[in-house]
């Protein structure tokens, strides 16, 4: 019985730790929009995540309720106020980050054509391993969470994933969004090549033509529980 109660004790104190990771951001539900191949079509789940403490790219000035509602889903995003990603979560538990349409408003909200000229990850992809092996490593990695978090591959929410240069010099920095280990890294946007693959162009417009699938940013295994159990 006393063994049960530590048990219990544990994985309270466990959670507790996984939702301060998540204290500062705001993660709601993504609405399906419905549409035939639409992202909701392929993932279990889909959430925004906001940071209110990172301004949004070009922020523009606060709406009211009544100029919100007037508003398309693009103009919507183009007045959001604070950096704003979407992140799909698989059945399978595992997450893929995107930058959600954040940089399709930017680049569309001026008179001139902005472009995506280089994509860059700041992280590195775990060493290479199967799910499962890294999920185990995870577990065990839990009672050392100093390790944890300085092992290659590992995340925290408010880590930067990548730099985007626009064409006008603006850079902006995305977020892993999501505490866990990199399983991969969307190479297609910045051209590095990978195992097996011999040549690859850098093709950082997939962020603007499909931000949401072919144009996702990175898979990562959550540690712990995203998003937390109290959302």
């Amino acid at each position: 019985f006393g063994f049960a109660v530590l048990g219990l004790v544990g994985s309270k104190t466990e959670s507790q730790r996984t939702m301060s990771h998540y204290a500062s951001l705001e993660i709601s539900t993504r609405p399906s929009s419905g549409r035939p191949g639409s992202p909701h079509r392929y993932f279990g789940s889909v959430y925004d995540v906001r940071f209110p403490s990172i301004p949004a790219p070009a922020a523009r000035k606060s709406l009211g309720p009544s100029d919100l509602s007037k508003m398309s889903e693009s103009e919507k995003e183009r007045s959001e106020p604070h950096l704003k990603q979407i992140v799909h979560k698989h059945v399978n538990g595992l997450c893929i980050i995107t930058a959600g349409e954040l940089l399709k408003a930017v680049c569309s909200s001026g008179d001139d054509a902005i472009t995506i000229s280089r994509v860059e990850f700041t992280k590195e992809e775990s060493d290479g391993q199967s799910v499962g092996a890294k999920r185990k490593k995870a577990r065990r990695a839990k009672s050392n969470r100093k390790k944890l978090d300085n092992e290659k591959g590992n995340t925290q929410p408010l880590d930067t994933l990548a730099i985007v240069t626009l064409s006008d010099g603006q850079k902006i920095d995305l977020k892993c969004c999501v505490q866990g280990t990199i399983i991969e890294l969307n190479h297609r946007l910045d051209g590095k090549k990978r195992e097996l693959v011999v040549d690859e162009s850098a093709n950082p417009s997939l962020l603007l033509s499909d931000p949401l699938l072919d144009g996702f940013l990175a898979v990562i295994l959550p540690s712990g529980h995203f998003p937390t159990r109290s959302f």
